[in-house]
């Protein structure tokens, strides 16, 4: 088959990639910067270039395909607003694109999150049925993509994963780093409760997906059934990299009042965020726990990744990368 995928040069697009192209696919990408593309992948991968401002052309002709996966997006912003144009906006000029072609897809797979779902309301894992109450405006924006989709006239598959953990993720190099100097710092009060996917099992899930015969719309959790805390993972980091670590406390006023700072330092300086209000709802929230329960039972997918084995090579990749 033939896919084109957007956020190809990223962390789960480079493993889907590689998937797909060793499976025998065709694989067309978005590329804005050439020399994100591993050497792997170099004369593998069909380059689409420009980045998701090319969807607003009129005249934008795009390689017929069967499968469109659209992972691209951001999940640090300054402000609302780059939320909704990167997370929503820059999904519907996609989708006004392929209508705008002689060909429809067979298929377009989104890649949502667990945050368009919201934080658990009581101590059972979120499933599809579930009504979706997000927190802030990283899970807003995807919500309103997924609602998007919905209406549209060809088939949809959405998929909802959770944090993704694995080589080469950029928002989890920050906790390594932090670990490594002998430190973990979490809010104050209990533990918070996660869920938690292997990147490799993920792109494997989305393979599967994109195999759906029917015409009709999914939506599916993707996630490893094993529970975790924020402890287990900053204690499995400190394994790891073979460090002994003190866990620093941090009351929670203490962690609102860094988020703040940063915030205003960032629209002042027009800088990126790292640490905005999604990142502090997400960190002091109780529990984000989710099932693949539909996803195993219509395609016997299951996620075979514990938390230790993905944490050890989520730090070999690292550190083959000379990250670490």
């Amino acid at each position: 088959m033939r896919y084109f995928v957007t956020g190809c040069t990223g962390f789960i697009g480079i493993h889907l990639c590689r998937l797909l192209i060793s499976e025998g696919h065709e694989v067309y990408g978005l590329v804005r910067n050439p020399g994100k593309i591993p050497s792997d992948l170099r004369g593998k991968l069909k380059v689409v270039e420009g980045g998701l401002d090319i969807f607003e052309h009129a005249d934008l002709v795009l390689p017929e395909v069967d499968i469109v996966v659209h992972l691209a997006g951001i999940i640090t912003g300054r402000n609302r607003t780059d939320y909704l144009h990167v997370n929503y906006e820059a999904m519907v000029h996609l989708v006004d694109a392929l209508n705008r072609q002689f060909w429809r897809p067979m298929r377009f797979i989104l890649a949502s999150s667990l945050a368009a779902a919201g934080p658990n309301r009581d101590e059972h894992p979120l499933c599809e049925s579930d009504e979706a109450t997000p927190i802030e405006p990283y899970g807003l924006a995807k919500l309103k993509s997924e609602q998007f989709l919905r209406l549209q006239s060809f088939p949809v598959t959405i998929f909802r994963p959770p944090a993704v953990v694995g080589p080469g993720d950029p928002a989890m190099l920050t906790l390594f780093n932090i670990v490594k100097r002998g430190v973990g710092l979490l809010p104050s009060g209990n533990p918070q409760l996660l869920s938690f996917i292997y990147v490799g099992d993920l792109v494997e899930a989305i393979y599967i997906m994109s195999k759906e015969q029917s015409d009709s719309n999914k939506l599916y959790f993707v996630t490893s059934e094993e529970r975790v805390t924020n402890r287990d993972i900053v204690n499995e980091i400190a394994v790891s990299l073979q460090k002994k670590i003190l866990i620093i406390r941090i009351p929670k006023c203490l962690v609102w009042l860094l988020m703040a700072v940063s915030t205003a330092i960032s629209n002042l300086f027009r800088t990126r965020n790292f640490y905005d209000y999604r990142q502090y709802k997400q960190m002091t929230t109780p529990a984000f726990v989710c099932t693949s329960e539909l996803l195993t039972a219509e395609t016997g997918w299951k996620a075979k990744t514990g938390l230790a084995e993905a944490i050890r090579l989520s730090a070999e990749g690292y550190k083959e990368m000379n990250w670490l």
